[in-house]
């Protein structure tokens, strides 16, 4: 499966489950938003890691 089609896949279930907010932390590879479960009785950090830049960054690997 290539990488589009899993980050499309991945964000397909996670929109499922829950819903998305507001951005409450970043760094360079990745970011950190609040989030609920759909029912909306608890609050989450989801950090969202941006594969991508692994690969585009020398040193580094998507192996």
């Amino acid at each position: 499966m290539e990488l589009a089609q899993e980050k499309k896949l991945i964000r397909l279930v996670f929109s499922d489950l829950y819903n998305l907010f507001e951005i409450i932390g970043k760094g360079p590879f990745s970011v950190v938003r609040r989030c609920t479960n759909k029912s909306g009785d608890k609050q989450y950090a989801v950090k969202i890691i941006d594969v991508e830049q692994f690969t585009a960054t020398p040193g580094f690997s998507a192996d």
